[in-house]
């Protein structure tokens, strides 16, 4: 299974990637570790929320639910 992962900056700025199922765990272990002030949604569904208030939750899944990724996007960034 190929997983949709948004990396949301307070910028604004953000990165998608597919990462496959066997690769998830270390890609949020990565982001919460080196990239630790954006965000980091997963399937669409917040997953660390950074330097972001907990009330932007809702407003991060609803922004970014309609990104579409159906393949493998190694190496991520």
């Amino acid at each position: 299974m190929i997983h949709k992962t948004i990396g949301v900056y307070l910028s604004g700025e953000y990165k998608v990637n597919g990462v496959k199922s066997e690769n998830i765990e270390s890609h949020i272990n990565y982001n919460k570790t080196t990239r630790f002030s954006r965000a980091l949604l997963v399937d669409g569904k917040v997953v660390y929320r950074g330097s972001y208030q907990e009330s932007d939750i809702p407003l991060l899944e609803e922004k970014f639910k309609d990104i579409k990724v159906e393949e493998d996007t190694t190496p991520y960034h």
